[in-house]
C-alpha cells in the first residue's frame, strides 16, 4: 500500500474508515476502498478545496464538479469518500444496482476499463472474454493484480445461481479485494460497509482494519458471480 504524500488535514484520507451509507452503491464504494487501499494519491488528486467550503472532484476523464460532503452518505474520518461519492452521482446515478456492471465503479474512479470474469454457473472463475494474462486461473489474475497495483472489486452472488459458501457473506453484495496474500493463498477481502459485525468469524489478521477478512480461493470463486479487475 502507498503511504499518501499529500493527505491535507481536512480531507484525512484512510481507506479503513470508509463506510457504505444507506445507497445501495456497494459497487462503488468497494472500487473506491480498493484504490484508497492500493493507490490513495490517485484519491487525493481528484480532490480540491474551494473558497465556499464546498469541494471540486475531477474524476478521470471528467469535468470538475462542485460538490459538499453532505451531498454523499458514505462516511469517513474525513471528507474525501462523501464528496467522491457525491461527485459520481452528478455524472451517474450511485443508486442504481449494478448486477452486471459493477465493475464501471472502477472504471468511474481509475478511468480504465476493466476485465470481467463471470462465475454464473458457481463452477469458478472463467474469462468472459479474452483476459491479457499469462494465466487465466485465480491465482494468476490475482498476483498480476497485486503486482501492477489494480483495483479490484468482486460481483456479488446472486443467491440463485451462486450462493455464498461462507457464514457471514451477504448475497447480491460487492466486497472489494485488497490484497492477494499468496503464501496463504488467501484474499484480503473488505466488506464497504466496513463493520466487523457482518463479516465472518475468525477471519481476522493483524494488521486488517474494520470490515476486513480473509477467504481461501476456493471460497472466492464459489461464493460470488463475478470479478472485476482494473486494466492497465
Amino acid at each position: 500500500m502507498d503511504t499518501p504524500t499529500h493527505a491535507p488535514p481536512y480531507i484525512g484520507l484512510d481507506y479503513s474508515t470508509c463506510r457504505q451509507g444507506h445507497w445501495d452503491d456497494c459497487w462503488l464504494i468497494s472500487a473506491l476502498v480498493s484504490l484508497a487501499f492500493k493507490r490513495p494519491n490517485d484519491v487525493l488528486d481528484m480532490i480540491r478545496a474551494n473558497p465556499d467550503g464546498t469541494f471540486a472532484v475531477t474524476l478521470p476523464g471528467k469535468e470538475p464538479v462542485s460538490v459538499r460532503p453532505d451531498e454523499g452518505v458514505s462516511s469517513s474520518d474525513g471528507v474525501w469518500a462523501p464528496v467522491i461519492e457525491a461527485a459520481v452521482g452528478k455524472h451517474t446515478n450511485v443508486t442504481t444496482t449494478r448486477m452486471l456492471q459493477f465493475g464501471q465503479g472502477i472504471t468511474l474512479l481509475t478511468g480504465n476499463g476493466t476485465k470481467w470474469s463471470s462465475n454464473v454457473t458457481g463452477a469458478g472463475f472463467g474469462p468472459l472474454v479474452p483476459i491479457p494474462f499469462n494465466d487465466n486461473t485465480l491465482p494468476a489474475m490475482l498476483a498480476t493484480a497485486e503486482e501492477r497495483k489494480r483495483v479490484v472489486v468482486l460481483g456479488g452472488s446472486d443467491g440463485y445461481w451462486t450462493t455464498v459458501k461462507v457464514e457471514g457473506l451477504v448475497h447480491r453484495h460487492c466486497y472489494a479485494i485488497l490484497a492477494y496474500e499468496a503464501a496463504d493463498g488467501h484474499a484480503r477481502v473488505r466488506d464497504p460497509a466496513g463493520d466487523d459485525g457482518r463479516i465472518p468469524n475468525n477471519r481476522k489478521k493483524l494488521g486488517y482494519g474494520p470490515g476486513e477478512f480473509w477467504l481461501t480461493l476456493d471460497e472466492v470463486e464459489s461464493s460470488f458471480c463475478g470479478l472485476a479487475i482494473e486494466r492497465n
